[in-house]
């Protein structure tokens, strides 16, 4: 009889409670001992930083589900210990055990903060705030609390205020009842402090935002007699002038850091541990090509989302080819303020060809910023693209420059389709160069096209050597489709299913009977670039693509072999 194939447990895709994680027999990498530094750490408030969907709200979960002492409504504790049976905390030792289900614990994400209005805005940070008090309503059954007291915290509880800014008192005044209640002073825990300072800024509101974080934060990490522990995390660290006023107690732990540097993203071994539970070991190289090349700290960290969702999609569907699933789950905001600044700095766009070639760049990175300070110089621009994982550090050279890098080939992939996009659209704007490429395209003069399309491929950023033939021509190909959508008296389609093949650009000029047909190769070298002109034309010959013209009773055509190698063309035509 063969072997009995055993059920593998199923991927945590989505959930970011640990209690949720661990009930539902999900698979997990054990940070646990992040509590046992928790502990240890002196520190009164920390604030951590690091690039979205880095296992931020998991450890606070985490951090919640082992300190709390839970009530429900009636005052009777929730025991949640069992989450942790068999995990590394439970071995750290009896000091640690001892901290377990001993604390309040105040626990807010700022991850839904989100809204158009700076009014809108405050109000789902205020019903945030009024749900953390629905946790604590058993201080409404409290002897330890005075009549008054209740009426006060009835009176956040209800929703009773006249404004939305009262309640940026409201978890200072939740603190002290905790206090008084428990006898320990309560932890704190925000996460995503600058989702809505981030919110704020792109939508207009950035400094009454600031102005409330900063109030918020006054009251409960720098007011707050009560205060146990804090801690914060977030994707950025923000000036102290503009949230953490006069905080002498935080802490910092940023990307460069080498304090926590492991309880963020999966290690090495943790991801050689997840291949091989899953019987996958053999992916690891193509794993570690497109999802590893993160630094924090000395730590080499793979992205965690990515191999999560890879090992998801592998399992079930057997998908055997990495692909992009962090860098999907933005819009990439920050990728498009460097193309922006690309166009006005020479510099930039150099800076952006080395890294695509692989190298690195050197930048002087600022670790206090506020979000309306991102477009004010194209370093604050570089220093948002480092804290947010879209570059990592090669090196710090320890007088506040780093060397800068690509982590991988996922985040390469963001780059090159932007840029595919951005020249594409830039091509599609260029009114007089279009206009004039159109012309001679129309009119059969292929040296005069070339000489245009060159000069205008001078402006672009270079895609990386490694990249794939098919995606250097796609991306030359759409800048292609830019120029050629000009003439509005054109029907302009592209892989049209003609004859044996799929065309790359076929073109409709009805006014004129004109037909033509335009195929977009790279080359390997500068000296191949007329070989594969010819090339493009025997393959246009070939699969008879001019078929689709004659279905439509066009006879005149013009074929186009367009073949190009970094940023230079070369174009061949024939004529019917």
């Amino acid at each position: 009889m063969g072997a009995v194939e055993v059920e593998k447990k199923p991927l945590p895709v989505g959930r970011k409670d640990i209690e949720d994680v661990i009930e539902r027999g999900c698979y997990y990498v054990d940070k646990t001992l992040f509590i046992k530094e928790i502990i240890d750490s002196a520190a009164e408030v920390t604030l951590f930083t690091r690039p979205r969907r880095f296992g931020k709200t998991m450890n606070m979960y985490m951090l919640k589900r082992f300190f709390e002492c839970d009530m429900d409504s009636k005052g009777e504790i929730i025991d949640h210990s069992k989450c942790f049976n068999g995990l590394k905390i439970m071995s750290a030792g009896e000091k640690y055990k001892e901290h377990m289900g001993k604390y309040p614990v105040i626990f807010l994400t700022l991850s839904g903060a989100k809204a158009l209005t700076y009014k809108d805005c405050i109000r789902s940070l205020r019903n945030d705030i009024v749900n953390e008090l629905v946790h604590h309503a058993y201080l409404l059954q409290s002897e330890k609390i005075s009549e008054k007291e209740k009426e006060q915290f009835s009176y956040y509880y209800w929703e009773k205020t006249e404004s939305d800014e009262e309640y940026t008192d409201a978890l200072l005044f939740l603190s002290s009842l905790l206090y008084k209640h428990h006898g320990l002073k309560p932890f704190i825990l925000v996460d995503e402090y600058d989702v809505p300072l981030q919110n704020a800024m792109l939508n207009g509101f950035g400094k009454e935002m600031t102005s409330y974080i900063r109030r918020l934060f006054e009251n409960v990490f720098k007011k707050n007699p009560y205060l146990g522990k804090g801690i914060i995390t977030g994707c950025l660290r923000v000036t102290k002038e503009s949230i953490f006023t006069g905080m002498n107690n935080l802490k910092v732990c940023g990307i460069i850091n080498p304090t926590f540097s492991e309880y963020f993203g999966f290690t090495q071994k943790e991801v050689e541990e997840a291949l091989k539970y899953y019987d996958i070991a053999d992916k690891l190289p193509a794993v570690k090509k497109w999802y590893d090349g993160y630094t924090f700290g000395k730590e080499e960290i793979y992205n965690p989302w990515s191999i999560i969702m890879f090992l998801e999609e592998t399992v079930k569907d057997k998908v055997t080819i990495p692909k992009p699933y962090w860098a999907n789950t933005s819009g990439n905001d920050i990728l498009n303020r460097i193309m922006e600044w690309s166009d006005e700095d020479s510099q930039v766009k150099k800076d952006l060809d080395s890294l695509l070639a692989g190298k690195t760049v050197t930048k002087t990175i600022n670790d206090y910023l506020t979000y309306n300070q991102v477009d004010d110089t194209v370093e604050n621009v570089w220093s948002i693209m480092f804290h947010t994982g879209y570059l990592t550090m090669k090196q710090d050279l320890h007088d506040g420059r780093i060397e800068l890098c690509i982590p991988n080939g996922e985040v390469l992939f963001a780059f090159e389709r932007l840029i595919e996009q951005w020249f594409s659209v830039k091509a599609s704007k260029n009114g007089e160069v279009q206009r004039n490429f159109c012309k001679a395209i129309a009119e059969g003069e292929a040296e005069v096209a070339e000489k245009i399309f060159s000069r205008f491929l001078k402006t672009t950023i270079s895609l990386r050597d490694t990249t794939t033939k098919s995606r250097k021509e796609n991306f030359y190909h759409g800048m292609l489709l830019g120029l050629l959508k000009y003439n509005a008296g054109w029907d302009v389609k592209s892989n049209v299913d003609s004859g044996l093949g799929y065309a790359d650009i076929v073109l409709f000029d009805y006014d004129n009977e004109l037909g033509i047909i335009i195929e977009v190769k790279y080359a390997d070298s500068i000296y191949k670039m007329e070989e594969s002109c010819h090339e493009a034309l025997e393959q246009i010959n070939k699969n008879q693509y001019e078929e689709e013209l004659l279905e439509n009773d066009i006879t005149h055509t013009v074929r186009y072999g367009i073949s190009c190698y970094k940023k230079k063309c070369r174009i061949m035509k024939i004529i019917d």
